[in-house]
């Protein structure tokens, strides 16, 4: 594997490996916790329990095509990768300050959080990521009582390419 799908890979084992997938389905009843997942690429299925997460990732962008051995080149990629984070108001938070805490724990993990360091930077199969660089976050009300939170990243990697 390599390339955007090799970025896909990183990202859910770094979600997985760093507690978020738990985070999420703790607050969902036992039932839920084995028929879903927290974490869904482009939408998420119908019946999904509150809260939850869906990532986006558009093309890479090449940055930076580098000469190596023979036929080997090495790729410099911007991956860009979105996460929306969608919250239903319980009894003690509206749905934005749900919204606000989840994604605070999104930035823990994967950088952008005002106080706490994030985790290491995943692995790739092949080649590496140089870099998960936080660009935004912000907020949108989605019905009374559901509130998306949205955060963004750069995910730049470094990738061989036989040519």
């Amino acid at each position: 594997m390599s390339g955007a799908a090799d970025v896909h890979k990183a990202v859910a084992s770094l979600w997985e490996d760093e507690g978020l997938d738990t985070k999420f389905k703790s607050y969902w009843s036992v039932a839920d916790q084995t028929r879903f997942t927290s974490l869904n690429d482009g939408q998420a299925p119908p019946n999904q329990p509150f809260p939850y997460c869906v990532f986006e990732s558009t093309s890479p962008d090449i940055v930076t095509r580098m000469s190596a051995d023979g036929s080997n080149k090495r790729y410099v990629n911007d991956n860009p990768w979105t996460f929306f984070v969608y919250a239903k108001q319980t009894d003690v938070l509206t749905a934005k300050e749900f919204a606000i805490a989840l994604a605070n724990e999104i930035l823990k993990v994967f950088g952008g959080h005002p106080t706490q360091a994030p985790a290491s930077l995943p692995e790739l199969d092949n080649g590496s990521i140089v870099i998960i660089q936080y660009r935004s976050d912000y907020g949108e009300r989605q019905a009374d009582d559901i509130h998306l939170w949205t955060v963004e990243y750069n995910i730049r990697t470094d990738v061989p390419v036989t040519v």
